[in-house]
């Protein structure tokens, strides 16, 4: 599946709902995540896999990453993984805000 921003976002919206509506799962028990290949994925995650494939340099992947605005990935790319199940109601409420705010701002320049 080729990758855009916006469909990487979308899909992460898609996927962290679900975690959000069944925060005793993890994101391998996502009923989609077999048909998107997130097994294949930078951990797991839509964004990681997009923003890898579309920097050359790995210091500045996360950087672009809205989940980077909630702390979400605090040494990288393996920790949004990783850290999942310690994370709060509270915590994927504030991931779901800032990727729909990363979505918004693309819908609004039209990419």
């Amino acid at each position: 599946m080729k990758l855009t921003e916006k469909k990487a976002i979308q899909l992460s919206i898609k996927l962290w709902t679900w975690l959000y509506d069944n925060p005793e799962k993890h994101k391998s028990d996502w009923p989609l995540y077999e048909k998107y290949g997130l097994y294949d994925m930078k951990s797991s995650c839509f964004c990681c896999q997009y923003y890898y494939n579309n920097s050359n340099n790995e210091d500045i992947i996360c950087k672009k990453c809205p989940l980077n605005t909630v702390k979400l990935c605090k040494n990288g790319y393996g920790d949004a993984y990783n850290d999942y199940p310690k994370l709060s109601r509270k915590d994927l409420s504030a991931i779901l805000k800032s990727l729909q705010k990363r979505l918004d701002k693309i819908i609004e320049k039209g990419t």
